[in-house]
């Protein structure tokens, strides 16, 4: 019998146009930044750019043929359970597939040694499918540089369902909506902590089979950087943060081109520990990224210790917000707002704006 129909809320759908309008606006970033002939002939990151778009879009079409997934009455094509000696291979082919994505992150994926949980295990099909999903939504939770373990068995004693409308599937609703739609499909998605680490993130599936991800560390704080003389004197140093790798690499070879030094950040909660440390001249920051968004990162910034990461200018963009969340930025303490996707022309003629009020 046909499944019944299902009704994407509509904080699902524009959370789609996020993840699709993403891809695009990096590219028409790089064709607006080739077609003014401001970089000339591409050179070795900008030919980087474009092929981290190309892998960007490739990731986005895959999602998209996993939308089979929101109609059950598909005919499966294969129900042998996975046997223990086909999880190795499984478990590697997934991760070449998602290998961009972890390495745009700095993020370590293994699977568990112990021996995996196959009674009642789905399919190969399905069994790659979900681990991808789980895979795409645990790194929307994780900082950059999270060490992550893929458990094929059930999860802890102390592990709860995730609950409609928490801080965990807002951010998984924001981020990856696709892939958390597609395992709330498939199964309950299960949620469990330990200690300060991110949160572990699995997915039980109706006959009780179940596989999670755990976080087993991350990146150690490093001690504050404290410039010498010289270092001071040089070149503005400007923080960019965008979870979006190409379009991150075109809009720093842009900034450098300008004159800036640019270091890169994927995270909210990384824009906080590298502004700590840098104390850049300026931070350049997305509102919709991992951990953090970018108004709580204003937020922390505008309420940190050090006088000199308070006053620290941030230009917000985004290429989704309302109207509100823009009044929310500017009142949270950034200095301007760009809306996504916009002209190198506007960044470069707000720049000294921004640079001189602060």
């Amino acid at each position: 019998m046909p499944h019944p129909a299902f009704l994407l809320p509509p904080e699902h759908l524009a959370s789609l146009l996020h993840k699709l309008r993403g891809p695009l606006a990096a590219i028409s970033a790089q064709a607006e930044t080739l077609a003014e002939g401001i970089l000339g002939p591409l050179s070795p990151p900008q030919a980087e750019a474009v092929r981290s778009i190309r892998e960007e879009l490739a990731y986005s079409l895959d999602q998209l043929e996993g939308l089979e997934g929101l109609w059950l009455h598909r005919p499966a094509t294969d129900t042998k359970p996975t046997l223990a000696s086909e999880v190795p291979g499984v478990v590697g082919h997934v991760l070449n597939r998602t290998s961009s994505q972890l390495e745009n992150r700095q993020i370590h994926l293994q699977l568990d040694d112990s021996a995996p949980n196959t009674e009642h295990a789905p399919p190969v099909q399905l069994l790659q499918q979900l681990i991808q999903h789980l895979i795409t939504c645990q790194t929307a939770l994780v900082p950059k540089g999270t060490r992550l373990v893929l458990h094929l068995a059930d999860m802890p004693a102390n592990a709860e369902p995730l609950e409609n409308d928490s801080a965990v599937e807002t951010q998984l609703v924001r981020l990856e909506p696709l892939a958390f739609l597609l395992l709330q499909q498939a199964g309950n998605l299960i949620i469990g902590h330990v200690d300060d680490l991110p949160p572990a993130l699995g997915i039980r599936l109706r006959d009780g089979w179940s596989c999670w991800i755990s976080a087993q560390s991350a990146l150690a704080p490093q001690p504050p950087v404290h410039q010498n003389n010289s270092e001071a004197s040089s070149r503005p140093l400007i923080l960019l943060a965008d979870d979006q790798a190409a379009l991150s690499s075109v809009l720093g070879t842009f900034l450098e081109d300008l004159g800036f030094r640019v270091e890169k950040a994927s995270d909210g909660q990384e824009v906080i520990r590298m502004a700590r440390q840098r104390v850049p001249n300026l931070i350049i920051m997305d509102l919709r990224m991992p951990v953090l968004n970018g108004i709580d990162a204003v937020l922390l910034l505008r309420q940190a210790e050090d006088p000199a990461v308070r006053a620290i200018p941030v230009i917000c963009m985004s290429g989704l917000a309302t109207e509100r969340e823009e009044a929310r930025c500017l009142a949270a303490g950034a200095q301007a707002f760009l809306r996504k996707p916009f002209r190198p022309a506007e960044l470069s003629a707000l720049l000294p704006t921004v640079l001189q009020a602060c």
